[in-house]
């Protein structure tokens, strides 16, 4: 069997080149979904990271707080047993 003419190939390579790019340009927009849906999934880690980060600080300033509120109450609490205790001994 003799070999094809030399524009068969070539036809056949531009066939084959756009078809290649066809599956490309087809590829293309799942490509972008992927990328988009990693960027989502990225975004909502990152939000979530966030929001967990704010609910931790605000743990933290409740916590604080709290802990100032029992650090003057022990130093009220404390102060008025020495006034009760100096009260007494004054007696």
């Amino acid at each position: 069997m003799p070999p094809p003419p030399k524009f068969f190939s070539r036809n056949l390579y531009i066939t084959q080149w756009a078809a290649g790019h066809q599956a490309i340009k087809a590829g293309v927009p799942y490509i972008n979904r992927l990328y988009e849906d990693c960027i989502r999934s990225f975004k909502e880690d990152l939000w979530a990271h966030h929001t967990q980060v704010r609910i931790v600080k605000k743990e933290l300033c409740q916590f604080k707080e709290d802990l100032e509120w029992f650090k003057k109450k022990a130093t009220s609490l404390k102060s008025d047993q020495c006034n009760n205790t100096c009260h007494l001994q004054s007696r």
